[in-house]
């Protein structure tokens, strides 16, 4: 049966307007929205009511009116349009994926949800605004008490018929069981016995009301109401094909697609992309066409201006601070408990005193790498906190530098977090990143940038004494260094993007180890190192997943730290002297 033709009425189409012309200082922030779809998952398809939690950045699925299944916005991965129906990618913290095929109850829907998906994939953190959504909710018509059919029985539903749309709830609950867009292919059809039908291109709902005269008026009513027409989204770029996109490079394309980036994000940054691409793939040039103006944006990144000459520095000559002599005839029960690209620590015990030390094998030699590895032992030798690791002895022997440091028998933050694949305790964390601070401190105040903060590189020791170590990366802030170093998760988004940068990228790094500590992962580390170094550069930090977890507090310090604007980002003394008390009532708590 054809759908009988339906005019929308003056009144809501006069607010409608008004709505439209409302002036951006008076836009409202949107926090929660409800659409009824059906959701396939494994060939299975069923009716679910789509919650979107705006305000705490959680999408609930929900079955008459409780939540059957809860999304992180920072879960989502991908979101696609296929054949009309709308495809979302989630990953959670272990990387397992799951998909969701959306069916909407109309077009207008799906243009709805897919470009609310759409942007929060790219962006979770995307605000909405009720100008923009709530077109279909400007005129609440009436409302009536009627019984909607179920599987097996009728049940007893309060219907709120808006202009573009109508609504059933129960008795109890403010949230919707069912609703209904009005769209222009829906069908009504009155039956005997006060019976309404109405279809739409994905169910059938039965309605029965007190008399036919009840019935009758609903109908009438609803013959006034027309939902909303939305026009699908439309992207500067429809795939890695067109636009400048066409100039990359096959290899760079397939990296893209592989590690699931919207074409149009990486049109609107191309310049981050490119310079992400060069790190990834160690590649100079990752265009292929001649097109200045794709060429020139490539590059945007890389034409900066030279830092000034390194010049090494007296305290930094390594002799002064090496013996020569083999540590085998000083210590032994050599026992690896470490490796990384600096090389490998081992716990080992002194022939003398038979107390433990860590010692760390350098794996470049001397030769190689004389000035770094005398700044890092110049550094442990020379600062004294109680927040960072102190050396008790330097060997050179065969050409390898052998560092020993104070043991600390609790292990790394990583190694505490890692078995047990959850969060610590807020009191724990806090006094974590109070200590960490107290230390990064110190060394900025020293004139210096640590530049590789992140759990594998802070310990505890026996006294729950925090102990910030590797100075390996560690360099003046009078060099105004520009190149990428540390480790990718735990980069600030100009060390990303080889800009200038200060010690406030220290500051950064811990906002991800706040977040590690909370979520047992740092930012993006779901989505695979390239997409998170992508979203860093391009839209800045992730933010914690969960925030309905943590504490206001705690909440207020991670997006203190992750201030996109590093001149804007606090410096370490300020965001201890700010959040250090705050952190105090917690741990008391």
């Amino acid at each position: 049966m054809k759908p009988q033709p339906r005019v929308l009425d003056y009144e809501s189409l006069r607010k409608i307007e008004q709505l439209e012309t409302t002036p951006p200082s008076q836009r409202k922030v949107l926090n929660q929205l409800y659409f009824d779809v059906a959701v396939g998952q494994n060939k299975r398809i069923e009716y679910r009511l789509l919650w979107f939690r705006f305000d705490i950045r959680k999408l609930y699925l929900l079955r008459h009116g409780e939540p059957l299944e809860e999304l992180l916005y920072s879960s989502f991965s991908y979101v696609t349009l296929e054949e009309g129906r709308i495809k979302l990618v989630t990953t959670d913290l272990v990387e397992n994926s799951k998909v969701y095929t959306i069916h909407t109850q109309s077009p207008h829907d799906t243009v709805q949800i897919f470009t609310i998906l759409r942007a929060i994939s790219t962006v979770p953190t995307t605000q909405f605004y009720e100008e923009d959504y709530f077109q279909d909710y400007v005129n609440k018509k009436t409302s009536v008490l009627c019984k909607k059919r179920g599987m097996n029985a009728w049940s007893r539903r309060e219907m709120i018929i808006f202009n573009g749309l109508f609504v059933l709830y129960n008795e109890t609950s403010n949230i919707p069981i069912t609703m209904c867009p009005m769209y222009e292919k829906v069908v009504l059809i009155c039956h005997p016995r006060a019976i309404l039908e109405i279809t739409t291109l994905i169910r059938r709902i039965l309605l029965h009301f007190e008399s036919d005269a009840a019935m009758t008026e609903t109908y009438n009513v609803l013959m006034t109401c027309l939902q909303y027409e939305r026009h699908p989204a439309v992207y500067s770029v429809k795939d890695f094909f067109s636009g400048k996109l066409a100039d990359l490079q096959q290899g760079c394309r397939d990296v893209c697609v592989k590690n699931q980036l919207y074409p149009e994000e990486c049109s609107d940054k191309f310049a981050v992309l490119c310079e992400i691409l060069r790190a990834v793939l160690k590649k100079k040039v990752v265009t292929q066409g001649t097109q200045k103006a794709v060429k020139k944006e490539e590059e945007e990144l890389t034409r900066r201006a030279a830092p000034p000459p390194q010049q090494s520095m007296p305290e930094d000559d390594l002799t002064q601070y090496c013996e020569r002599r083999d540590p085998k005839l000083l210590f032994k029960s050599f026992t690896s408990i470490g490796k990384g690209g600096f090389g490998e620590v081992f716990r080992a015990y002194s022939i003398k005193t038979n107390t433990p030390i860590a010692l760390k094998v350098l794996k470049h030699s001397v030769d190689e790498r004389y000035a770094k590895i005398g700044s890092e032992v110049a550094r442990m030798k020379l600062w004294n906190h109680q927040n960072l690791i102190k050396t008790s002895g330097c060997w050179m022997f065969e050409h390898k530098v052998y560092i020993g440091m104070e043991y600390c028998s609790t292990g790394t933050l990583k190694s505490m977090i890692k078995p047990r694949g959850n969060c610590l305790g807020f009191p724990d964390i806090a006094y974590i990143l109070l200590s960490t601070l107290s230390g990064l401190d110190y060394i900025h105040k020293s004139g210096f940038i640590h530049r590789d903060i992140k759990t594998a590189n802070i310990l505890m020791d026996d006294r729950f004494c925090i102990k910030i170590i590797d100075f390996g990366l560690v360099v003046r802030k009078s060099s105004m260094p520009q190149n990428r170093a540390g480790s990718k998760s735990y980069m600030a988004p100009e060390v990303i993007k080889q800009q200038p940068y200060d010690e406030k990228v220290d500051v950064w790094s811990v906002g991800c180890v706040a977040q590690e500590l909370m979520e047992s992962q740092p930012p993006y580390k779901e989505h695979g190192v390239i997409k998170g170094m992508f979203k860093t550069a391009a839209f800045g930090a992730q933010y914690l997943r969960d925030e309905t977890k943590a504490p206001v507090d705690f909440v207020d310090f991670v997006d203190l730290c992750f201030e996109y604007d590093a001149k804007n980002r606090p410096s370490c003394e300020s965001l201890s002297r700010v959040c250090s008390y705050r952190f105090f009532i917690i741990i008391l708590l």
